[in-house]
């Protein structure tokens, strides 16, 4: 199963296990599912699993570590600490990595954020960072504001998005 788990992950649909093993929860999680749902279950908890699809952010303790890539016939696992940040384009994301590689993720960028830990931030409609990566906060007058990154990346900022930033203090 988890064979299985570990392939579509990196389609792009999300993948709601519901299993008596509930030794795998967590390795469910860091294969990208978005919800694990034990035996035996009721309609109450899987409401609950649905509701995640709107959520902007995984609960705590269950958000994914990696994200799986098809490439091919080729499943590349990329730990979230590689990513320097997300760049979404139209019905997928691009990972920009540390190596300054560009992997295609075959995810929306919506469909992305709910698998992602609290501590990710969608600053602009197309962008999504780690704020622990973010350096500074630069107005560049007008309305305009852009991030840079540790790595010296400078990524657009959205008017809407830069109270929320000031407000978690970046």
């Amino acid at each position: 199963g988890f064979q299985l788990l570990k392939q579509v992950v990196s389609q792009s649909f999300h993948t709601i296990v519901i299993s008596a093993n509930i030794n795998r929860a967590i390795e469910a999680f860091e294969y990208g599912v978005l919800d694990f749902i034990p035996k035996p279950y009721n309609i109450e908890r899987l409401q609950a699993a649905f509701q995640r699809l709107k959520s902007s952010h995984a609960l705590d303790g269950h958000s994914i570590k990696y994200l799986s890539v098809k490439k091919g016939f080729e499943i590349k696992i990329i730990p979230l600490e590689e990513i320097k940040y997300f760049k979404s384009d139209n019905n997928y994301v691009e990972l920009h990595l540390q190596n300054n590689q560009v992997v295609i993720y075959d995810k929306s960028i919506k469909q992305l954020i709910p698998l992602l830990p609290s501590n990710y931030y969608r600053i602009h409609k197309s962008f999504i960072v780690d704020r622990n990566n973010v350096e500074s906060i630069q107005s560049l007058g007008g309305g305009k504001y852009r991030a840079i990154l540790k790595s010296g990346d400078c990524l657009p900022v959205s008017r809407h998005k830069i109270h929320l930033l000031k407000n978690i203090g970046i």
